[in-house]
């Protein structure tokens, strides 16, 4: 598991994930995510991303809205 974090703006982030993982001998699954993070406010962010999988993992391609906030 590894992700890389982009804040080129002050309200704006990009983010790339990428994940391995194996659960039986020889079947490697594999997972990328590319991700936007939206800031409005202080601890509040929005996100959206996609999702690629390879066939070992499901090939479920995705794409997720979200939102957070830290209190």
């Amino acid at each position: 598991y590894i992700e890389i974090n982009w804040e080129p703006l002050q309200q704006w982030g990009f983010y790339v994930r990428q994940s391995a993982w194996t659960l039986s001998d020889a079947i490697d699954n594999e997972q990328t995510d590319f991700g936007l993070n939206y800031y409005p406010y202080d601890g509040v962010v929005f996100k959206a991303d996609i999702q690629i999988q390879n066939e070992e993992a499901g090939d479920a391609d995705g794409f997720g809205l979200a939102m957070g906030y830290a209190f």
